[in-house]
């Protein structure tokens, strides 16, 4: 290859091509599938093709490396070669993640400084979660296995005492059905170091997911990240970040800290409530409000995206209910694992209470929750002892007037037959 030409590889087929050096970073096309892409240039032993992406301290490219492979080269600027505490914060990174086994980590494969630019080569990204979410239409079976599988994986990571601190869909690599994640604690520690050196300087570059005590006390933690996972999964499912109507990024970041996100069933009604429910508790604004991670991965795999219409029927209460017993633990969803600590349970309402009495029941006897044909009190006692005095009573006047009706007869019959024997006397 002269020093003219450029040896460039179709980012789509992988077809090894030649270009004149002036072509370097202009948009050409691939003579075996005519796909378009940019010219790349040299870089060291790397040659750059394509920017894939940029802040304001790196450029990340797809390149060739020495070997021809095809890799993720990430070149850092002046901002970090002029710190050597963020020079630091990155070659820490960098060791402590190489020391790390995972098959949901993107693989460092070599980090040098070339022309006093700190770079790291990492595995080559086909296919970014961002880019697969844009491309395929999902279904929501499709969205819903995705999240799970985001969560699954990110816990493999926390398990091994990682935070991503950096979570964006960009930042996610989805190749066969597989998540990696990339840009694994690098840009963060980096970036915290030149935000100490420059009060003007913005750390945060994943804007529409950041956790709002990232904002306010520059703090990553595991609940930040599922804090930054719950955006996410929120865009998997409705195409959109909660907040992205906002104008500006501060307007944005405004909106993390005390704008409670709107359901997803707005944007997509399909989803269950309890879906809705689990995601929107991992965007709490209070870290310790949101899930564990092994409660968020046991409340997603117990939702239910068909639900039987015979048991939404059975609990679905009437107009003629007067009070609904809880059903069984299993089939209840009013209330997730991850919820627990935000919902407490509460005592018993007025109403309920109100009906507990017209029942017989006792609040606080849970035998008595379960009982499927619910009795009302017994008559009391001393009504009915009242009603049978009242009915004696009534007997007792019948037969006494009836004694005083016979009385009256006789006492006319007598002065008959006396007025009789008078007047017979009289004749005689």
């Amino acid at each position: 290859m002269s020093a003219e030409q450029i040896k460039a590889a179709c980012p789509s087929c992988e077809n090894r091509m030649f270009f004149d050096y002036n072509k370097a970073l202009t948009q050409q096309s691939c003579s075996s599938c005519n796909y378009t892409f940019t010219v790349p240039k040299s870089f060291g032993s790397y040659v750059l093709q394509v920017i894939k992406a940029n802040d304001e301290f790196s450029d990340t490219y797809n390149a060739l490396n020495k070997d021809g492979k095809l890799c993720r080269l990430r070149v850092f600027n002046s901002l970090v070669s002029d710190s050597l505490h963020a020079q630091q914060a990155l070659k820490l990174s960098v060791q402590k993640q190489q020391l790390v086994e995972s098959d949901h980590l993107l693989k460092i494969q070599d980090s040098f400084e070339h022309e006093n630019q700190f770079c790291i080569e990492y595995d080559f990204i086909k296919t970014s979660l961002k880019g697969y979410r844009q491309k395929e239409s999902l279904s929501l079976d499709k969205c819903f296995e995705i999240s799970l599988k985001l969560i699954r994986a990110y816990k493999d990571l926390a398990d091994k005492d990682l935070n991503a601190a950096n979570l964006k869909p960009s930042t996610i690599a989805y190749l066969n059905e597989n998540i990696l994640f990339y840009d694994v604690e690098t840009s963060w520690p980096a970036a915290l170091e030149l935000s100490k050196k420059d009060l003007g300087f913005n750390p945060i570059n994943n804007a529409q997911y950041v956790a709002p005590e990232v904002i306010t006390e520059r703090k990553v933690s595991v609940n930040s990240d599922i804090y930054s996972l719950g955006c996410i999964i929120y865009e998997i499912f409705s195409s959109h970040a909660p907040f992205y109507k906002m104008q500006t990024t501060n307007e944005l970041l405004e909106a993390h800290k005390n704008i409670k996100p709107e359901s997803l069933r707005d944007s997509n009604n399909r989803v269950p409530e309890s879906l809705d429910r689990l995601i929107l508790s991992m965007l709490e604004k209070n870290p310790e409000h949101r899930p564990k991670l092994d409660d968020l991965i046991k409340d997603f795999e117990r939702v239910d995206l068909n639900p039987s219409k015979e048991i939404l029927k059975e609990f679905a209460p009437s107009p003629s209910d007067t009070l609904v017993p809880k059903k069984t633990e299993e089939i209840d969803l009013s209330l997730l694992a991850s919820e627990r600590s935000l919902h407490p349970p509460s005592s018993v309402t007025p109403m309920e209470e109100d009906q507990d009495k017209v029942y017989g029941i006792d609040p606080n006897d849970e035998g008595n929750l379960g009982d499927e044909n619910l009795e009302p009190k017994s008559f009391p006692i001393s009504a009915v002892f009242i009603i049978i005095m009242i009915i004696l009573v009534l007997i007792m006047a019948y037969f006494m007037k009836s004694s005083s009706d016979s009385n009256t007869d006789d006492r006319e019959s007598l002065s008959h037959n006396l007025v009789d024997a008078y007047e017979n006397h009289r004749s005689a």
